[in-house]
């Protein structure tokens, strides 16, 4: 093993003597038997038997020429001896330090296949929210793990949930619930394949502003087909779904790409990150219309009324914040 950490990966670890916030060479240096015990607490390779031994571990420093005195990175080298080739090992890289939030790095991984066949190669990508990864995962685990991974960033994603609860406030049957919820899974998983398929990307200082303008568009719409005596056609409100959901797309395509995807199983890591979004969008989707049935069936014609129009106004008036907050 060969790995380069960023110096500020050891800010927690008080080596810091003279305070100025910076890690220099001397201090480093000083402290080089802590730096060697982080990483072999912190970087492990293990299998079904629990971690092995990092053996042979030495330490060096990136030293920029421009300043000599301060490391540029911490440079990790050495080895782990395999209990057993058949045993699936998890690599976990755990010093982050001050590192901001989506920052990643990347290893890369190589293990020799069949004699005169080429050498079986895979890129990880670690980050503080996805710190452990198994080396040369099965197609099933690949998938499961990145259906996982697909449902954890819609449930951290109060933006994403906001606009579906917008979309499913109308309250209407299950025919337009279907037609709605395959509207937003047509628009978001285009763009997220165009990102990974095509490598196009759109930066998340255009694609969070244009998130929460999506909610705000969304409720507005609702709102005025409520107020309007002939009922809007679905394919206008289709129509929309289908665009907003493009938008959020982008930002799916932007968490993904921070994670990283398995280049062995480039479509099936794609395929189950859609799957654990639609895993959750269904699932919620299913929660709302259940309680909005059970007013209907029990009269509760105001409460239904109040409810929504509670959350178009309330949705609206979050994404208008949202959208001042993330506007450069």
């Amino acid at each position: 093993m060969v790995l380069s950490l960023p110096s500020d990966a050891f800010s927690g670890l008080a080596m810091d003597d003279d305070g100025d916030g910076k890690l220099s060479i001397a201090e480093l240096r000083a402290h080089q038997a802590q730096l060697e015990q982080a990483v072999r607490n912190s970087v492990q390779v293990s299998d079904a038997q629990g971690a092995l031994p990092l053996e042979a571990l030495l330490i060096n420093f990136d030293i920029p020429h421009e300043s000599p005195e301060q490391a540029l990175a911490v440079i990790a080298l050495g080895k782990y001896s395999l209990r057993s080739q058949a045993q699936p090992q998890h690599w976990d890289i755990g010093l982050w330090g001050q590192a901001p939030q989506g920052s990643k790095i990347e290893a890369t991984v190589t293990r020799s296949g069949k004699p005169g066949a080429p050498l079986e190669r895979q890129v990880i990508y670690f980050s503080r929210e996805h710190p452990s990864h198994v080396l040369f995962p099965s197609a099933a685990q690949v998938l499961t793990d990145y259906a996982v991974l697909g449902a954890q960033h819609i449930l951290d994603g109060p933006d994403h949930l906001l606009f579906l609860l917008v979309v499913l406030a109308a309250g209407t049957g299950w025919a337009a619930l279907v037609l709605t919820l395959s509207a937003f899974t047509l628009g978001h998983a285009t763009t997220l394949a165009a990102s990974v398929l095509a490598d196009w990307s759109v930066a998340p200082a255009l694609a969070e502003p244009a998130i929460a303008l999506t909610i705000i568009l969304m409720a507005l719409f609702d709102y005025r087909g409520r107020k309007r005596t002939m009922k809007t056609p679905v394919w206008q409100r289709m129509a929309l779904v289908f665009s907003c959901a493009l938008v959020h797309g982008m930002g799916f395509a932007s968490s993904l790409q921070a994670i990283g995807l398995d280049q062995n199983h480039l479509i099936l890591s794609l395929v189950g990150f859609n799957l654990g979004i639609e895993a959750i969008q269904i699932a919620i989707a299913a929660v709302v219309f259940l309680l909005l049935g059970w007013l209907r069936r029990n009269k509760q014609a105001l409460a239904l009324e109040w409810i929504q129009r509670v959350t178009l106004g309330a949705a609206a008036a979050l994404a208008c914040v949202w959208l001042i907050q993330r506007l450069p």
